[in-house]
């Protein structure tokens, strides 16, 4: 883990040439799309009204009180300069640690702090494009609907960023660094780098004053484009397409001050509080007898823990009939008859022993071979990784992973397995 002044680097992503499905989900709506360009990035296109391109990291990150966190965006946030027509608003570009119930498919609350820049009606001349940038507030709770809070370039309360202050950016649609400072006292502070400067636009010294009530700020990284008629949380009425309205998204990281996040490594010691296990599934003693994959269990965050994240598990196994065998985890692969059975209130997942089959295994994340033959002896791997996130899509819906497993001799083999993982 690197260490920089009192920060930490808890996530770093680097999007050259990789949508980073393992870790990121995304939504296309209309004709949006979302592809690698030629030169690494990733290119988040909307041509046409109607059209939204949305990438969300899987993982919700977590604050502390009187912590920050640090998260910073390298993006273009959107490459068109267009004139918009009197009365008109174009494409509105979003980037921040925030999230939209409307996009899940069973969620009542979303939070969240991000910049939004878009484009709307001038009298003349393409460039420069004045004063296109805000600083949001998300909060929307169907309990307590406030919606998005805006502030306008204009009444940025430290650099407003234009030609009456000593820094201003006459061209937006370039490449720069956003930065979201914030805690979960409600401190945000909104900055942008110039020239390699570190420049505060705005700070909220306690967002509490806004929304008179204080979100839970666990939250994901977020880019989004949206080029909509009427958008979600937004005004916009563009009824003209704009052809060359795209989002480049380059780079993504949040850093967070030592002690605020636990980050757990494999062979680390945990809080036996945090260590659970499917007792039941551990009981049952599994028969292995073909050359071709047996379904044994599936299992799934549940709905009330889709933005828990699980980062570090292990299959356990303990063979009574011992031979040399091999096991897959497979994601998605659409287990044919589950029962989803809940091992208790505390328990973030649920399992499934119902199913035989699978419909698919394009997604096969890991696979091991064992000779239990005379131990468990097998080559260990000079290639030392962990098993993708266990977490869900974008829409709120749970990856489900299922362990195969098939004998490789014609010894018959009998075992215990079970899932252990880290609750943090």
């Amino acid at each position: 883990m690197s260490t920089t002044n009192s920060n930490e680097i808890y996530i770093d992503y680097d999007f050259n040439n990789s949508l980073l499905s393992n870790t990121w989900d995304q939504l296309l709506l209309g004709s949006g799309s979302s592809s690698i360009n030629d030169d690494g990035y990733i290119e988040m296109n909307t041509p046409a009204v109607g059209d939204r391109v949305v990438r969300q990291s899987k993982e919700y990150f977590r604050a502390k009180a009187y912590k920050y966190n640090t998260v910073l965006f390298t993006v273009i946030l959107n490459t068109s300069t267009s004139v918009m027509p009197v009365g008109e608003t174009g494409a509105r570009s979003r980037v921040g640690i925030f999230d939209d119930k409307d996009d899940k498919t069973n969620e009542t609350t979303d939070t969240g702090i991000f910049f939004e820049y878009k484009l709307t009606d001038r009298i003349s001349s393409i460039a420069p494009i004045l004063n296109p940038l805000y600083v949001g507030i998300r909060y929307n709770s169907t309990n307590n609907i406030i919606g998005d809070t805006l502030i306008s370039q204009d009444n940025f309360n430290i650099n407003k960023f234009n030609q009456k202050s000593n820094y201003s950016i006459l061209e937006w649609s370039k490449i720069y660094t956003f930065e979201i400072k914030y805690n979960t006292i409600g401190y945000v502070e909104w900055s942008i780098y110039l020239d390699g400067e570190r420049m505060t636009l705005h700070k909220e010294q306690n967002i509490s004053s806004i929304l008179n009530i204080l979100p839970n700020f666990y939250m994901p990284l977020r880019f989004e484009i949206d080029n909509r008629i009427i958008a979600n949380g937004g005004t916009n009425n563009e009824t003209i397409p704009i052809s060359n309205n795209s989002m480049r998204q380059f780079h993504a990281s949040i850093l967070y001050e030592y002690g605020t996040v636990q980050n757990y490594e494999a062979g680390i010691i945990a809080p036996s509080n945090d260590i659970k296990n499917f007792v039941d599934i551990s009981d049952i003693l599994f028969s292995i007898d073909n050359f071709t994959y047996t379904i044994l269990f599936s299992f799934r965050l549940k709905q009330n823990f889709i933005r828990n994240s699980i980062k570090l598990y292990e299959l356990i196994y303990v063979a009574t009939k011992k031979g040399p065998f091999t096991y897959e985890i497979i994601r998605n692969g659409a287990p044919n008859n589950p029962n989803w059975i809940d091992p208790g209130s505390e328990y973030w997942m649920e399992y499934d022993i119902n199913s035989n089959n699978i419909s698919n295994d394009n997604d096969i994340i890991y696979k091991q071979l064992i000779d239990t033959t005379d131990g468990a002896a097998f080559s260990f791997s000079n290639i030392k990784s962990r098993p993708p996130l266990i977490s869900s899509n974008i829409a709120g819906i749970s990856d489900i992973f299922t362990i195969r497993c098939k004998k490789l001799d014609v010894a018959k083999i009998s075992s215990h397995f079970d899932i252990r993982w880290v609750q943090q």
